[in-house]
């Protein structure tokens, strides 16, 4: 389980820019784990997933980890639903690094971003939006990058000068977008845009007559994003990377201290709708995995009087021969192990995670990322033998008193009343790397833990609430632990 405070969240982008500019190694890095030797001892199944599974007919497991939470002094249970693939055979597939098809990309641009063209300018909305924002700052006394009020309210002027020499409308380059990707030519010297060859990003006008910012990429290390509004940024990054609703703010939420707004549709439309929109895109083989609400925290906030509005965050991730790839909140892997010098004999670059999430609303899509698109490039067996649910619960045991280690020592603080418990158990497919390649791995089945815990008194509530982060991983080939952030 991960918890990083903002500073931690910079220090980290800051290592990631250093490691972006590092050379291409001259050698591939090497995985530490023989994937190869694993795959080869793959067996064909004769039973089907349920029987291989043997999970109870309750489909629901309750264990007491007696010995281990004595040793670490957490109360550690198991009170889990198990959730198995409706198909009767779990494959073993390989993947490499995909590219997004033009169709899609076309079809993303004409749909989420209206075939508006690039912006020249952002339009005389946009500026006076800017100097409200300053002004709503100087109204909480929050000087924020100023140095003074003074300065602020310069700022707010000139901002409301610079407004008064815009267009109201929407001015648009001649170029779409799809012509500067395919060319990768910049042919105006400009911000509103970016270019090289199979890849753009840009400002547009939405539906809703709000600046929407789109990134298009056709490459292998890329994906798309949109969000309809600018304007929401803060709301939708302090979302992503600060709050997790079923982190921080569920447990509130349950108990009527923390007051949402939930949009006028149901989250079933709301998942009806974006699967619809997967279809119009041209995106298939996805199926949805997570379903949630995503609290949209505005600016100055007070979580005691105020109310909260919220989108739906829907989650997809790839199906193979009837199996989804189980997401575990981890973007990428690759870990501090891409942090390390190329030339080290396990320097392991990132290599992110696939999935597709998209944020509703009663206006329709609030946001979207197509992230790290695969190609299935062989169906290495589509039955392959798997471990029963006992044998990873046992490997589950053996292995989660190592992960809390640093609390059997003293090198955490416990909160009071410690406790892990798991929740649900999924067994599902989840990607490990292949030996000695960059950006190619196996999609093996695997069971995993999700679950929630009050461990360290971080939270204002003390709690913690994932349901999507995974708590471990277990291979169902062979019963080693997976860890989603080295990617083995």
């Amino acid at each position: 389980m991960k918890r990083i405070c903002c500073p931690f969240i910079a220090l980290l982008m800051a290592l990631f820019l250093l490691v972006a500019c590092q050379p291409t190694p001259e050698v591939e890095p090497v995985a530490q784990k023989d994937t190869e030797a694993l795959i080869e001892q793959v067996e064909v199944a004769e039973e089907g997933v349920a029987d291989m599974a043997k999970a109870p007919e309750t489909r629901h497991i309750t264990r007491e980890l007696t010995e281990v939470s004595q040793r670490t002094g957490i109360d550690i249970t198991i009170d889990a639903d198990v959730v198995l693939p409706e198909t009767d055979a779990i494959p073993v597939a390989r993947v490499q690094s995909g590219h997004q098809d033009m169709n899609v990309l076309e079809n993303t641009w004409k749909i989420l971003g209206n075939g508006s063209g690039i912006l020249e300018d952002f339009p005389r909305s946009h500026y006076e939006g800017q100097a409200f924002m300053w002004m709503e700052f100087r109204e909480n006394g929050v000087l924020d990058k100023y140095s003074s009020f003074e300065e602020m309210e310069a700022a707010i002027s000139e901002l409301l000068a610079e407004a008064a020499t815009k267009s109201a409308e929407p001015v648009f380059f001649p170029e779409s977008p799809m012509d500067v990707m395919q060319t990768g030519e910049k042919l105006h010297d400009t911000n509103m845009y970016n270019c090289y060859e199979g890849y753009v990003t840009f400002y547009g006008w939405s539906d809703q007559e709000t600046v929407y910012k789109m990134g298009l990429n056709a490459t292998s290390d890329g994906g798309n994003k949109f969000t309809r509004d600018i304007e929401m940024n803060d709301e939708l990054n302090s979302y992503q990377i600060n709050v997790n609703p079923l982190d921080k703010y569920l447990p509130a939420i349950e108990r009527g201290e923390f007051r949402v707004q939930l949009p006028e549709r149901s989250i079933e439309d709301a998942q009806a709708y974006a699967e619809q929109l997967l279809a119009e895109l041209g995106i298939a083989d996805f199926t949805c995995v997570v379903a949630r609400i995503a609290p949209l925290i505005p600016r100055f906030f007070n979580e005691q009087q105020d109310v909260c509005p919220c989108a739906y965050e829907l989650v997809f991730t790839r199906q193979v021969a009837g199996v989804n790839v189980t997401y575990n909140d981890m973007s990428a892997s690759g870990g501090e192990l891409g942090y390390r010098p190329v030339d080290s004999p396990d320097y392991t670059p990132s290599w992110g995670y696939e999935y597709i999430k998209i944020f509703v609303d009663d206006a329709g899509v609030f946001a979207l990322e197509f992230r790290q698109p695969y190609e299935v490039t062989e169906i290495v067996t589509e039955r392959a033998e798997i471990l029963p649910l006992e044998e990873a619960v046992a490997s589950f045991e053996r292995m989660i008193g190592y992960q809390y280690a640093a609390y059997e020592t003293g090198e955490e603080e416990l909160c009071d009343d410690a406790y892990l418990c798991i929740d649900e158990i999924r067994l599902g497919l989840t990607r490990i790397a292949e030996k000695n390649a960059q950006q190619q791995g196996y999609l093996v089945p695997s069971w995993t833990f999700f679950g929630h815990y009050k461990l360290i008194d971080f939270w204002p509530d003390g709690e913690g609430h994932h349901g999507t982060e995974a708590i471990l991983i277990v291979n169902a080939l062979d019963g080693s632990i997976i860890d989603p952030d080295r990617g083995f």
